[in-house]
């Protein structure tokens, strides 16, 4: 059996118009929506995209001139390096043999420790340069995708500016006054589907806290019991009563109206197999309950344990058995008799 939370939602479909008001519709556009000023506000931030696009490649063509420059002077100067090698040990072989002055090899060292001195702070501009280049390269790729984020949303905006309904329903609602603005989220027209519906429903705050969704629910409309789900809640608290959305399993059922109003109640925990009776006055919302069994046309009175209970059904559990009687109607009078003789 199920068990649902003792109370009633009186629940109300979206409003069903007359047939003066219908308008069928079938993919066919509903609205179309005056984009001029977006159009030229589209075509300037593509020029400015254009714009900054040409300044990305004149900036990394300046930077790689200056980095081959750069490179260039660096080679020269190690091929000058070289030489100034060649000559040291050249000096260093005079000085060895007599024929040169320890001035002129001083002189070799000297310009070779210079030389070396400015090789090493070339290697280090170019170093810089080439991650220079990587961030003012990457600066520049940053501008261009906010800016072609600005495009691609504009673009929505003009391929949203055309309103049409990708289902067959009814139109309902259309925004009919030209040359009013219109503004983002706004509605402009509404379209019922007539082959699909849900229920919007409310409760108690107080059981606000046991209102999850994906709960199971069990909905009564006409006698007819159909399942579904709760799939959005309203975290919102209204005049006491908290609104949440229920969608069926069998949304197109021909029982389903608009403004209908029906019964929902929630399953807040189910068991396979249970002893039940049908709900009735007896019945006292309590855990221990006192109940009155017919046998052989004596009703005795004994004590049960509710378990789970519903809106039609309830639980026994106790000394009881599948086809035993009982008494469901008020028993305050005879509260006080253990048995009663029953006559028919």
């Amino acid at each position: 059996m199920k068990k649902t939370l003792p109370v009633q939602f009186k629940q109300t479909f979206s409003r069903f118009v007359s047939n003066k008001e219908l308008r069928l519709i079938r993919q066919k556009t509903i609205l179309q929506l005056d984009t001029k000023e977006t159009q030229n506000a589209l075509s300037q931030l593509k020029d400015e995209y254009e714009l900054k696009t040409n300044e990305k490649e004149k900036l990394k063509l300046s930077l790689d001139r200056s980095l081959i420059d750069l490179q260039t002077e660096h080679d020269i100067k190690r091929l000058q390096i070289e030489s100034m090698k060649k000559k040291r040990d050249q000096e260093t072989k005079l000085v060895e043999i007599g024929a040169g002055s320890q001035s002129s090899l001083d002189i070799a060292k000297l310009d070779l420790s210079i030389g070396e001195k400015q090789l090493n702070q070339l290697e280090k501009q170019i170093d810089n340069q080439k991650k220079s280049l990587i961030v003012d390269l990457n600066e520049k790729e940053i501008e261009l995708k906010i800016l072609r984020k600005r495009i691609n949303e504009i673009e929505l905006q003009i391929e949203n500016s055309s309103i049409h309904s990708e289902k067959t329903g009814v139109i309902t609602w259309v925004n009919e006054n030209l040359g009013s603005q219109v503004q983002k989220g706004e509605v402009v027209a509404r379209v019922a589907d007539l082959t699909s519906f849900r229920i919007q429903a409310r409760a108690s705050d107080f059981n606000a806290d046991q209102i999850i969704n994906g709960m199971p629910v069990l909905v009564d409309a006409n006698e007819i019991q159909l399942n579904g789900r709760i799939s959005n809640i309203n975290p919102a608290i209204e005049s006491g009563s908290i609104t949440f959305f229920v969608s069926l399993e069998e949304n197109d059922h021909e029982i389903l109206r608009s403004n209908l109003r029906v019964e929902v109640h929630m399953i807040t925990s189910f068991k396979e197999s249970a002893l039940v009776i049908k709900n009735g006055p007896f019945f006292y919302k309590k855990r221990n309950l006192e109940i009155y069994r017919i046998q052989d046309d004596v009703a005795q009175r004994i004590i049960v344990n509710v378990g789970l209970t519903n809106y039609k059904q309830i639980e026994l559990i106790g000394d009881v058995n599948e086809g035993d009687t009982f008494i469901i109607s008020g028993m305050q009078d005879y509260r006080h008799l253990e048995t009663i003789e029953m006559n028919y």
